[in-house]
């Protein structure tokens, strides 16, 4: 039978330029089959077995099922060989389905209709190949007989900023595996916003360049977002110079939004940690009054943790590492954060109805290791913003959450991050003007460099350091005592270790373990890198009380603060606002 007028939904990956763990894409019995990346096929050898139940070649079909209108599901499958042909189904906590079973003989190309697709609801979907003869598969991929409903033209907006290292790769590989398609060449467009203007024609690959103020994320994003509202693109692709994508993650965000009919509809793509290519380190995210990422540490080589990952959770916002959605859909533009927060209240305000899917995802650096000064300096800004002008929380409660969020600092000696933390207390208390006029952060960034030196990481041989490693269990009296100092604030400095504790980097520290040492090594393995910090007790007093000076300002003038962030919130994220905020720095619209 021949099958005309079939469009790809889903087309699982063989290979990537991105070195990842196999598991990802296919399992194979390692001795009876070879993947060959270089000719881009896997050889079976008689009773070799592949089946694609995997993070990337699996079909997610309650996915599919609720945010499209697709009824007729085809596999095009490429091979050569004799197998034992199966499809299967992997629900959570149900019994493992076969769908399909048949021996076929494939010489070049073969396409098998899913006939039992309106049957079935949920789960993953996937094939299974037993070779019967000594075979070889190149490729598979999954395709439609129903026509789009929505004309779809997508731009892709990379904001950079001095990372070039990562930014041409990726604009290469996108334009060469994706835009240059004939597929999609008149659909899909790639826009760099270069916030350091550094990118050279030569080096474009094709994509549009827009050298660009540097106004940080929230600036870079937006004026993408503007180019394609004058270029009448339908729908925009926001993700990071810096996060590595797989280039099928924007095939299939560009054919859920062709078959989509669902309002406010956006996909955010799931982060995966980069130095363990299988591991989940957000899959959407809760906005609850910190930043809450869900679907964290699942293992996306576990068949469980496939389908946990796919079982659904109210998502408030996705990260802007990739993160795709309807432009005429849009109320509400970024907040000017800068960086930090704009991801999280642009999906708030815009209330859209969040989709993640397995196989749509980047690959970041851990935010542990990059959390520093700055990071908790731009943290506390946006969280109290958000819980001030969108979430509807008393000033008691904003404030519990800020000096709890402090006090991990303080008691870690991080007390330049303390400090960050209070000046971005006393910026955010200034009210809605200090946005306006800080928007390119040029008189902050000067003050955190000279307060971060004390925290800023360096190559450190722990081998060549005296480190103690100590545990996390006390005693009742070991927790009463150090309750009632303040983990050891006002204990005299003799009663204190004089050693290096060893802590590994992330964002705060557990302050059980640091009692009682007078000094902290924050350490990340990955990259053994790390820096020291002392106990000083006029510094930890010093902020303090700082910090508590500026809760009670806050609490005293909250209805003040919380009716002027109001009143500005719809003018400082508006399309005008925006506009003008070019216009007038003389940059073109």
């Amino acid at each position: 039978m021949k099958y005309t007028n079939l469009q790809e939904i889903i087309y699982p990956s063989n290979n990537i330029d991105i070195l990842l763990t196999n598991d990802l894409y296919f399992r194979i019995n390692n001795d009876l089959a070879v993947q060959d990346n270089d000719e881009k096929k896997i050889t079976l050898f008689k009773g070799g077995n592949l089946t694609t139940d995997t993070y990337f070649n699996s079909l997610s079909v309650g996915i599919w099922k609720k945010y499209t209108n697709i009824d007729t599901v085809y596999l095009k499958i490429k091979a050569k060989g004799k197998f034992k042909f199966k499809f299967m189904l992997h629900r959570l906590n149900k019994e493992h389905v076969i769908l399909f079973s048949k021996v076929l003989e494939i010489e070049n190309e073969l396409i098998i209709p899913l006939r039992f697709w309106k049957k079935i609801s949920e789960g993953m979907l996937y094939f299974s190949l037993v070779s019967l003869t000594d075979s070889e598969f190149y490729s598979a991929n999954y395709l439609t007989a129903d026509t789009p409903i929505n004309d779809v033209k997508l731009g892709i907006v990379v904001t950079h900023f001095n990372r070039k290292d990562y930014v041409l790769p990726a604009m290469k590989r996108i334009q060469n595996e994706l835009v240059n398609d004939i597929r999609y060449k008149s659909n899909i467009e790639l826009i760099v916003v270069d916030n350091s203007q550094n990118i050279t024609e030569d080096e474009s690959e094709g994509a549009t360049i827009i050298p660009n103020l540097n106004l940080g994320g929230a600036g870079g994003f937006t004026r993408g977002l503007l180019y394609l509202k004058d270029n009448n693109f339908t729908n925009c692709l926001f993700m990071d110079d810096d996060a590595s994508c797989e280039v099928e993650s924007i095939r299939r965000t560009f054919a859920l939004q062709q078959f989509t009919d669902v309002n406010k509809f956006a996909i955010a793509g799931a982060l995966l940690r980069e130095l363990e290519s299988y591991r989940m380190f957000e899959k959407g995210a809760r906005f609850t009054g910190i930043c809450e990422p869900l679907k964290s540490n699942l293992d996306m080589r576990n068949i469980h943790d496939l389908l946990e990952a796919e079982e659904e959770e109210k998502i408030d916002y996705g990260g802007w590492w990739f993160f795709s959605f309807k432009i005429s859909e849009i109320e509400n533009y970024a907040f000017p954060f800068f960086v930090r927060g704009d991801d999280s209240l642009f999906s708030l305000m815009n209330n859209f109805d969040i989709c993640t899917m397995n196989g749509i995802a980047c690959w970041g650096d851990d935010f542990g290791f990059k959390h520093g000064v700055m990071q908790n300096y731009l943290d506390t800004r946006y969280h109290l913003v958000h819980g001030i002008q969108f979430l509807d929380y008393s000033p008691k409660n904003i404030l519990k959450r800020n000096f709890l969020y402090f006090l991990n600092q303080l008691m870690g000696y991080n007390y330049s991050s303390a400090k960050a933390i209070n000046l971005a207390f006393e910026h955010v208390l200034e009210g809605p003007e200090f946005w306006k006029k800080n928007m390119d952060m040029s008189n902050i960034f000067p003050i955190l460099g000279q307060i971060s030196k004390d925290e800023k990481l360096e190559k450190l041989d722990v081998s060549e350091l005296d480190c103690s490693y100590g545990t996390a269990g006390e005693s009742f009296f070991r927790k009463f005592v150090r309750k009632i100092t303040l983990n050891g604030n006002i204990l005299p400095s003799f009663l204190y270790k004089n050693k290096i504790l060893f802590h590994e980097k992330s964002f705060g520290c557990d302050s059980r373990v640091i009692f009682r040492y007078k000094k902290v090594l924050y350490y990340y393995s990955p990259k053994k890198m790390g820096y020291i910090v002392e106990y000083n007790q006029k510094s930890f007093f010093r902020e303090l009380i700082k910090n508590l000076e500026l809760s009670i300002k806050f609490y005293r003038n909250f209805h003040k603060i919380k009716k002027q962030y109001k009143d500005e919130l719809p003018h400082l994220t508006s399309e005008n606002f925006w506009r003008e905020v070019y216009s007038n720095k003389g940059d073109k619209k």
